[in-house]
């Protein structure tokens, strides 16, 4: 009987872990890595669930902090605010520097920040936008992107976060990159936004429109 119950929940497990096409290739003690293959694309998507003992403003505080962008998002070689809208809406531009031999990526993307006022859940997403900078040679423009937060107020001072990618990285690009792109790019800027919360760089940070 023990065997039998232990069968059913691993086959349980298997199949929550298969859920929508996800598939987990990696967990932490603070988050879980999945990723899945879209029908009809050539790019997997990434899904990252984590946990960090933070306020909302803080973590916030962190994502909208673009100029310190290079510190922490893998990758970064520059970050600018190019428009700010509102408190929780700006456009930005971004440069991401990829190996040798492969070109150099940059994408304009408008930021945008709500907040349910019942859960106190903050939502935040990043959508490719066109017509705020020009190409340039240096660059190679990433032509789809959309990621986004969620961020959730547990009752023990935790906060749930909740990623996921979406993206054409463009032109041309060796498996092995593309891989590291999408996988172990959002990965390790997670770890690093993590860290940087850890440390202290926003404690006590106070955001316009975020109730905590």
């Amino acid at each position: 009987m023990k065997q039998l119950i232990s069968i059913s929940f691993f086959l349980f497990s298997l199949s929550l872990s298969g859920q929508d096409g996800w598939e987990m290739v990696k967990q932490k003690e603070d988050m879980t890595v999945y990723i899945r293959q879209p029908e009809g694309s050539a790019f997997k998507e990434v899904k990252i669930d984590g946990q960090i003992k933070c306020t909302l403003s803080e973590i916030v505080k962190a994502i909208e902090d673009v100029e310190a962008q290079s510190d922490w998002v893998e990758s970064t070689i520059e970050a600018k605010i190019l428009e700010r809208k509102s408190s929780g809406t700006f456009v930005f531009y971004q440069g991401t520097d990829m190996p040798y031999p492969v070109k150099d990526r940059d994408v304009v993307m408008q930021y945008t920040r709500t907040q349910d006022p019942q859960s106190k859940e903050v939502q935040i997403d990043f959508v490719n936008v066109e017509g705020y900078k020009e190409k340039s040679s240096k660059y190679v423009r990433i032509p789809e992107l959309h990621s986004s937060y969620k961020f959730i107020p547990e009752e023990d001072g935790n906060i749930s976060v909740n990623y996921k990618l979406k993206i054409d990285v463009g032109g041309t690009m060796p498996k092995w990159v593309v891989n590291m792109a999408i996988t172990k790019g959002p990965i390790d800027t997670m770890e690093a936004l993590f860290e940087a919360i850890r440390k202290g760089k926003y404690t006590d940070a106070v955001i316009e429109g975020v109730t905590n």
